[in-house]
């Protein structure tokens, strides 16, 4: 293949080495339909080895059959370079630099032994290198994110862009070693005749030497390259140095970038509310390490070419990153694997051995080339394309199809054994297989079917109606859920069962009833007992409980009711959480599964439509369901709040709704009980848990089944949430105090509100910013957190000092209705807030907006029920096959709806 590849570019178009791809492929039968035409050319740079094998695989499977695109062929492999003295290389760039789009394989670079091994004219530059001096620019990094790919820096939740320039510093200086006494010095000549001289250092014995430069047409290259990447993402730019120490080497860099902001590109910062800053380069590597992501980080030559590996590492694989290199023009780029061609596994196709190459980030070189193409060209259904393939590659391997490499990154290499991952062929084909679901699906609408569609206020298309809306049609590939039928059939079959008496000792009822219901209900077993002596101690052990209780109440009067009734009808979320079908729902972050928990104590699992599997997980511990997590980075397990602790379920794959297999694990500490609130930690290694009974918040390790308490005085702890980096964990409690921890220190800050307790609350997905509502008064509340993700400049968390009010719930007006009062719930992704009362059927939707230190939110619209049902629980989906704004409401008649923002 290599060979004829070769064959053909020399012979079609023997002066420039170029041959349109259109003429290459123009005899075969594409078959999946309409084609995205693309009016313009890209330039189609092949490569070496592994990679090029896969490059061959991806142009004839996911890209020609659905994209017809004019693909200017340049063979890049290393032999064809030698046989044109690398002229093809310089055509290559030059083609690039005329259609500002070029796609490039992963090519040699050669060393002495493949000059022996291709029997090389000569040692043959680094093609990279040799495209980047003729295009400039700067080459930007960017991980590509999949949720069942462990992170080694858990709290990298949104991608990190980093851009190295890749010119002068370190890797053009000159340097010595200075072997006897003598002095160092650096001259400069200038072209006028004038000589500066600076001594460096006069040496007593030996010691190195080395000078480097740097020049201000480079550094302006990478300026505007930097800021161009920052305006098509719309994230932050930091650029980092040590200007500190080399104030004038760093220091030029420094004020040159501030030169081109301020003249250049400041205005359009502001428009898109966005920023540039300089950090130091030690301050900066730490606050990224802290940070969520979402930001473009420009680097010097040495700091880029570490921090780039560091930043692949830290997001999981090097096979999952993406390299563009910017051009400063803003028009020009030239996309390609961050990888090498995978010698190793090409050594083993030689011999005729299966490989498992991971294909991905060659495909996303593809993907992210159309993209710029789509941008230049306004070519909407290209660029729909490119998000449908990348889409795809994402789902294959969320799905558990993977090559080795990923499978090792989540099992550990030595863990992995055969029937774990895909090999190259077949993974490849798993990808196309998705492509060709996804993209017909796509292809046919544009919104999702059954999507109520309007327009907005600006005219644009869009499925969010501005008014009431009664009902939402079904959304592709969501389940349709009323439970009400099946908790309806269930009460009315239930019998009351023949149970033979069976003789218990009084020592084995008591163990029972002390471990399921506590040692009061214990105590007032023995104190039935036909023992005197046993009788009259458990007499006496409950009064003094009792005058213990009584005293406690006297000082805590918030402790009288702390039961589950109190629960249902003062502190939960869920609006008459009694009396609704739904009680709780919540959403694996993993995959496609939907845990809803009923008011029969049972909890359904769904899974999407194509699938349609309905897990069904009951136990006699699990009573009065309050609350749900699923343990991260896991599709199997799930935690459970109920009266009389909490279970830890792991599902059985192999379980359904009549033949449930999996199996619960009951935890109960002390007085710890009912568990009102829990959640798992960013990882999973951690579990929180609050109850209404105890003043500590409780960290459970799950595996070795102990905890750690976070003490403080009362009240006790109501409600709790981590954030979404994991920096803070929020809790509230039945009286009017609520804390934010933080969660390195395990420090805590106290707030208090006027009166009341804190009903309902939600962090935004970046941690800057806390929304909560009371239950006093229809205010809703901000707590912004300047914090590493803004890098402020003290270099530490600032807590914030007061809370903000936001916005009076107590009467919305959104197109002429007017709704409002006490709120009931919050849901909130980052860019929709969703609000529920406790006396208003309908559910109020906002729009929000972050910007650095400032949070905006506007009155979007209503969403109301079918009849007099009224929302029970809300909560949007995680981010998952890009479905981050899909709202999903448990209505209290037992129907759930999925309403998706789509085009806001």
């Amino acid at each position: 293949m290599a060979f004829a590849l070769s064959k053909i570019a020399k012979f079609v178009n023997k002066n420039a080495f170029v041959t349109p791809l259109s003429s290459i492929i123009s005899s075969k039968n594409y078959s999946t339909g309409s084609r995205v035409e693309v009016a313009k050319p890209v330039v189609d740079m092949d490569g070496d080895e592994m990679t090029r094998i896969i490059w061959q695989f991806i142009k004839d499977k996911l890209i020609f059959p659905y994209v017809k695109v004019e693909a200017l062929y340049y063979d890049l492999g290393l032999p064809y370079r030698d046989q044109t003295n690398d002229q093809v290389t310089i055509d290559a760039a030059h083609a690039i630099l005329k259609h500002n789009v070029g796609i490039k394989c992963a090519t040699i670079t050669p060393d002495e032994q493949r000059v022996e091994e291709f029997k090389l004219k000569q040692m043959w530059l680094s093609p990279n290198g040799t495209i980047r001096n003729i295009l400039g620019g700067t080459v930007f990094r960017e991980p590509i994110l999949c949720k069942n790919i462990p992170r080694l820096v858990p709290g990298w939740t949104n991608p990190i862009v980093i851009g190295r320039h890749a010119f002068g510093d370190q890797y053009r200086a000159k340097d010595m070693v200075i072997s006897r006494p003598g002095t160092i010095s650096i001259v400069f000549k200038g072209e006028d005749g004038v000589t500066d001289t600076t001594e460096v250092f006069n040496f007593q014995n030996g010691g190195v030497f080395m000078g480097m430069y740097n020049t201000d047409d480079s550094i302006a290259s990478f300026a505007h390259s930097s800021f161009q990447v920052a305006l098509a993402k719309g994230w932050p730019l930091y650029m980092s140095t040590k200007n500190t120490i080399l104030k004038r080497y760093d220091g030029r860099f420094k004020d040159i970038f501030q030169e081109i902001f301020e003249s250049t590109y400041k205005k359009q910062f502001d428009e898109k509310k966005i920023w540039y800053e300089h950090r130091l380069i030690d301050d900066m590597v730490a606050q990224a390490l802290k940070s969520s992501g979402q930001f473009v980080w420009a680097c010097k030559n040495y700091d880029g070419d570490v921090q780039s590996d560091i930043i692949a590492q830290g997001y999981g694989s090097l096979g999952l990153m993406t390299s563009v290199l910017m051009c400063p023009d803003g028009k020009t780029i030239e996309s390609e694997a961050a990888h090498g061609t995978v010698t190793r596994h090409y050594r083993q196709h030689q011999q005729g051995k299966s490989t498992s190459t991971n294909p991905i980030a060659s495909i996303f070189a593809w993907t992210r080339g159309l993209e710029h193409r789509a941008k230049l060209d306004n070519n909407n259904d290209l660029a729909r394309f490119a998000l449908a393939l990348e889409k795809s590659c994402i789902d294959t391997v969320e799905s558990g199809k993977m090559t080795k490499d990923l499978a090792g990154c989540i099992h550990g290499l030595p863990n992995v054994k055969e029937g774990m991952f895909l090999n190259t062929e077949d993974f490849l084909e798993a990808i196309s297989e998705q492509l060709n679901r996804s993209w017909k699906k796509s292809f046919s609408s544009s919104t999702l079917p059954g999507d109520t569609t309007r327009h907005d206020r600006s005219g644009n298309l869009c499925t969010l109606p501005m008014k009431y809306i009664s009902n939402v049609s079904k959304v592709q590939s969501y389940p349709e859920i009323d439970i009400s039928k099946e908790i309806f059939n269930s009460h009315i079959s239930r019998q009351d069962h023949v149970i033979l008496p069976v003789d218990e000792s009084i020592l084995k009822k008591f163990s029972r009833i002390f471990f399921e219901e506590g040692i009061e209900a214990s105590l007032k077993v023995l104190k039935e007992s036909n023992s005197t002596f046993i009788s009259s101690i458990s007499k006496g052990v409950l009064k003094f409980l009792n005058i213990g209780h009584k005293v406690n109440l006297f000082f805590n009067p918030h402790l009288k009711e702390t039961g589950i009734e109190a629960f249902e009808k003062h502190y939960s979320q869920t609006r008459q959480w009694k009396n609704s079908a739904i009680r709780y729902i919540s959403w694996n972050s993993l995959c496609f599964k939907l845990a809803i928990a009923a008011v029969d104590d049972s909890i359904r699992i769904y899974t999407d439509e194509e699938h349609s599997i309905v897990f069904l997980l009951k136990n006699g511990l699990q009573k009065s369901i309050t609350s749900m997590s699923w343990r991260p980075l896991s599709p199997s397990q799930l935690a459970v709040g109920c009266e009389s602790g909490f279970l830890v379920w792991t599902i059985d794959p192999n379980s359904y709704i009549t033949r449930p297999l999996s199996q619960a694990a009951h935890f109960k500490h002390g007085n710890h009980f009912p568990v009102t609130s829990l959640e798992w930690n960013l990882n999973g290694s951690l579990l929180a848990t609050a109850s209404m009974k105890d003043s500590s918040i409780l960290i459970w390790d799950v595996e070795r089944n102990n905890c750690t308490p976070l003490r403080r005085t009362l009240p006790p702890y109501l409600h709790l949430q981590w954030s979404l980096n994991g920096a803070y964990l929020f809790s509230s409690s039945v009286g009017n105090v609520f804390r934010v921890w933080n969660c390195e220190s395990w420090k805590a800050d106290r707030w208090t509100i006027a009166s009341g307790h804190v009903q309902s609350f939600s962090w935004s997905p970046c941690a800057r910013f806390l929304l909560f509502v009371t239950s006093d008064d229809p205010i809703l509340y901000s707590l912004g957190f300047a914090d590493e993700v803004l890098f402020n400049e003290s270099q530490s968390q600032v807590a914030p000092q007061q809370a903000l009010p936001v916005a009076d719930l107590s009467k919305i007006n959104i197109d002429d209705t007017d709704i409002g009062g006490i709120a009931q719930q919050l849901a909130w992704n980052g860019r929709y807030l969703a609000v529920t009362f406790k006396d208003t059927n309908a559910i109020a939707i906002f729009q929000t907006s972050i910007r650095r230190h400032q949070l905006n939110i506007i009155p979007l619209c209503l969403i109301s029920g079918i009849g007099i049902e009224f929302p029970s629980f809300i909560t949007f989906q995680p981010f998952y096959k890009q479905t981050e704004n899909i709202l999903t409401i448990g209505w209290s008649s037992g129907r759930m709806q999925f309403f998706p923002f789509v085009n806001i």
